[in-house]
């Protein structure tokens, strides 16, 4: 979150810095949002579109660094709209420019709950994106990057064999996503474009980083280095490397000095529980 904007090449820290008045390990709009996805998916026993949408709008005023995007959608849903009216409202408001980034960057909690039923997490991940992001192409993504999640969560992939079936699964899907992809895999890190919000930029960031560095820690660090929206891409990079590595690849002092670390803990274990089909899982409490 300190360098979100910023001009890479950025040299990060090793531990975690205050930003905007608030203290180091605070959490911005995308951990916020994930957070609620959790809670809005383990007390509907799946995910409901207008739930998270509803429980989205009464976060809003709180949520840090809400984009343009989000804030016209819930803004509309606060009204007493639903949440697909209000998605393609601010898509017509905003010219057409609703393939932001948002849409990726709190997928990882679809993907930990549906990971085992990809047709259930491709519906899912599609319309949690959707209650925000009418462009086909940003819920295209959310959907590409959750399955690379479920992928490696299964255990069943490599890094690159992960990233190349669902590569390969977009091709005719949605070649663009497919592209963006490819493009992580392949570019240097001067030739990416994570500067500019729009949806696939981020996910070629995201993959690229991920890639690059054999380390949750590093891949983190990786993220940043090419400046940008910094903080949307390291939410990306470390989805996919939290995935592949599990929690104990995540540094001692990230975990223990994050806000609300006890309470993403716990919700991560419940959406563990609910994927395996382990019964109901402990009510969450609902965003304040």
């Amino acid at each position: 979150a300190p360098f979100e904007g910023r001009r890479g090449p950025i040299t990060p820290p090793d531990n975690f810095l205050p930003f905007a008045g608030l203290p180091a390990g605070s959490i911005t709009d995308d951990t916020q949002l994930a957070i609620i996805t959790c809670e809005s998916i383990l007390s509907c026993r799946a995910l409901d579109a207008d739930d998270l949408a509803r429980r989205f709008a009464d976060a809003m005023d709180g949520i840090r660094g809400i984009g343009m995007i989000t804030r016209t959608a819930l803004a509309k849903i606060r009204e007493g709209h639903s949440a697909a009216y209000a998605a393609e409202a601010a898509h017509v408001e905003l010219g057409g420019k609703s393939a932001g980034n948002g849409a990726v960057m709190r997928i990882a909690p679809v993907a930990a709950a549906f990971w085992n039923d990809l047709p259930a997490l491709s519906r899912a991940a599609r319309a949690a994106a959707g209650i925000i992001h009418f462009d086909p192409v940003a819920q295209a993504a959310a959907e590409a990057l959750a399955q690379v999640i479920a992928l490696l969560l299964s255990g069943a992939s490599m890094r690159e064999q992960a990233l190349a079936v669902v590569e390969a699964l977009f091709i005719e899907k949605e070649p663009r996503v497919a592209a963006a992809l490819r493009e992580g895999a392949t570019a240097g890190a001067g030739e990416l474009a994570p500067h500019t919000g729009f949806v696939l930029d981020t996910l070629s960031a995201a993959v690229w980083a991920f890639l690059e560095k054999d380390n949750y820690e590093e891949c983190v660090k990786a993220s940043i280095s090419i400046g940008g929206d910094t903080d949307t891409t390291a939410a990306g990079s470390g989805a996919l490397a939290g995935a592949a590595w599990g929690i104990e690849a995540v540094p001692a002092a990230w975990r223990e000095n994050l806000e609300d670390a006890a309470r993403i803990r716990r919700l991560a274990g419940e959406l563990v529980a609910f994927s395996l089909g382990a019964g109901p899982a402990a009510p969450s409490d609902r965003p304040r």
